[in-house]
């Protein structure tokens, strides 16, 4: 067997080599590469492919053992080609090219008697094997060695040049590690410069890969940055889309609704809370009606699920009315606490009066110092007339007052003016005014009538609804059709009777669960209530009757006589089932 090429992968420093060999007779191939080029790992490499890798092999230096591969070409005897190599592995790691597992006896015929200690000791002399050698034949007492060294022309005193040598090095660097030796001195200068340099080494295919990488990084980093400043302004796009796209969906459907109700009319912003108001009543209402109903649906499963018994049920009325007097009563006796403080709170109001009147009585008697009711009235009117009679003296008195002022003083200006040549055309010009009434009065009595008008004005003004302007800005409003006005009324009358309506059914609501909780209360007081486990057993038992009614009715499996006497107990098997149901 002759190799023509050997590849190695992930073995030693080798990523993925292939080395090719000459084959023909006679011929001496040489590899020949610097210290660290893989000498010694390719002549190691020679002994894993014909005797296996080892389990802890010192070749996963580098690459770790995953993927570890020696594959070899070779010819035999006759020229025929063929190829095997060795995985990293366990048991049986002899592969073919394709990494087929070979029979290993392929490679012990082709070996024959010769063992991997022996190939090494042969073929795969190094510089640590011939110095082992070198030691084992001074160590078997000089004769041999020394013989050997003299026939090759060596020294003859061979044993004193040793002695002297190792004296020698003793002095340089004795096997004991000594800091003041020259030898261990100068081993941790080396050492130390020898980390320095490595530390402060920097070699070009790391630099220009870390270049590479460092480039790459900022041009990620470009490109990322881009990115996320045009996400950022995406972002910000579409946030402030979202936050306008729901006001600008009310102002089209605004738009659109004033387009299709050209008649529309302006309303005063004053009515927007109002409607507002009303809409949050409405989806209270109908959120209290959904809880309500499914408050119900509650007490409808809790109902259905309650066992029914005939003797209570007829007694249902008597049930009814006593649970309505017992909730009467628990209610007037939680109430009790209240009604007794409001009385007693009365009680104090009644005596501070009966105080204030000047009257012993108790609160109990306070009713001996009430007046009859007709008597009461009088007084009151009596009251009423003496006050409008004060007020009346005291504006008279003003009054009075005011007129004599007004009295003097045009008798001063009567007295400064000429007297006059003809009184007769003067008299008829007083009796035409006086013809009418009191200029005085008819003054007084247009000034309260205005001021009457303005408050009646002032208090229709104010039944507008949702109007607070003045006078002048409600007469400057466009007045609508009738049309529309009663539309509007129409819409608020319809919202308002919804309300109405969701009330009610929220008071049905209310009446139905409290009907159902006294149901339940007097069927809980009449006995105890199922447990989930009788109610399962009832549900079986109810299930089991079903099964045997439908094998009697609709199957030619009809049930055994054993059958019916276990589920009916000795009644008819239709009314068990449904005594069951």
């Amino acid at each position: 067997m002759r190799l023509t090429a050997l590849t190695l992968t992930n073995y030693g420093n080798f990523r993925a080599e292939r080395i090719g060999f000459s084959a023909q007779p006679g011929t001496l191939n040489l590899l020949m590469a610097p210290n660290g080029g893989g000498k010694s790992v390719l002549r190691g490499a020679f002994c894993d492919l014909l005797f296996g890798i080892g389990g802890q092999s010192p070749m996963g230096f580098r690459y770790g053992y995953p993927g570890m591969r020696l594959l070899a070409e070779a010819i035999d005897a006759a020229g025929g080609a063929f190829s095997f190599g060795r995985r990293k592995g366990q048991g049986n790691t002899l592969i073919d090219a394709e990494g087929a597992a070979l029979d290993p006896t392929s490679v012990t015929r082709w070996l024959g008697a010769v063992d991997r200690k022996r190939l090494e000791q042969l073929f795969a002399l190094d510089t640590d094997r011939l110095r082992a050698g070198q030691e084992d034949l001074l160590a078997s007492g000089g004769e041999l060695g020394a013989a050997l060294v003299s026939g090759a022309g060596g020294a003859r005193d061979l044993r004193a040049l040793r002695r002297r040598l190792e004296q020698e090095r003793d002095a340089l660097a004795p096997q004991r590690r000594s800091a003041n030796r020259p030898f261990y001195a100068a081993l941790d200068s080396f050492v130390s410069a020898r980390k320095r340099k490595e530390a402060a080494l920097l070699r070009p295919d790391r630099w220009k890969k870390m270049r590479q990488g460092l480039e790459e990084a900022r041009q990620t980093q470009t490109e990322q940055n881009a990115l996320a400043h045009a996400a950022s302004a995406e972002i910000a796009k579409l946030e402030r889309i979202r936050r306008v796209r729901p006001i600008l969906h009310a102002l089209d459907g605004a738009s659109a609704w004033l387009d299709a109700h050209p008649d529309a009319p302006v309303l005063d912003p004053a009515l927007k809370p109002r409607l507002d108001k009303l809409r949050e009543q409405i989806v209270i209402a109908e959120q209290r009606l959904q809880r309500e109903r499914e408050q119900a649906a509650a007490l409808a499963e809790r109902r259905d699920a309650v066992a029914v018994d005939t003797v209570l049920l007829t007694e249902a009325e008597a049930i009814d009315a006593l649970a309505q007097a017992a909730g009467a009563a628990r209610k007037a006796e939680a109430d009790l606490p209240n009604v007794a403080a409001r009385a007693d709170r009365r009680r104090g109001e009644i005596a501070g009066r009966l105080r204030e009147l000047g009257l012993s009585l108790s609160a109990e008697r306070a009713g001996e110092a009430v007046a009859e009711r007709a008597a009461v009235a009088r007084a009151r009117r009596l009251i009423k007339s003496g006050e409008t009679r004060q007020a009346a003296v005291t504006t008279a008195a003003a009054e009075v007052a005011r007129l004599t002022a007004e009295l003097a003083q045009a008798q001063e200006e009567a007295a400064r003016l000429q007297p006059p040549a003809d009184v007769a055309a003067l008299d008829a010009c007083m009796r035409e005014i006086r013809s009418e009434g009191e200029p005085l009065r008819r003054q007084r009595d247009l000034a309260a009538r205005c001021r009457q008008e303005a408050a009646d004005r002032d208090a229709a003004l104010a039944r507008v609804p949702g109007w607070s302007g003045s006078v002048a800005d409600l007469a400057a409003v466009a007045v609508l059709s009738a049309d529309t006005y009663q539309r509007y009324a129409e819409a608020l009358q319809a919202a308002k009777a919804q309300a109405e309506r969701r009330q009610e059914e929220v008071a049905g609501l209310h009446r139905d669960r409290d009907a159902a909780q006294a149901a339940l209360d007097g069927l809980s007081a009449g006995g105890a209530v199922p447990d989930q486990a009788a109610l399962a057993a009832a549900r079986a038992h109810r299930d089991q009757g079903w099964h045997l009614v439908f094998r009697m009715a609709f199957t030619p499996d009809r049930p055994t006589p054993e059958e019916e006497r276990a589920f009916a107990d000795g009644r008819p098997l239709p009314l068990a089932y449904q005594q069951a149901v």
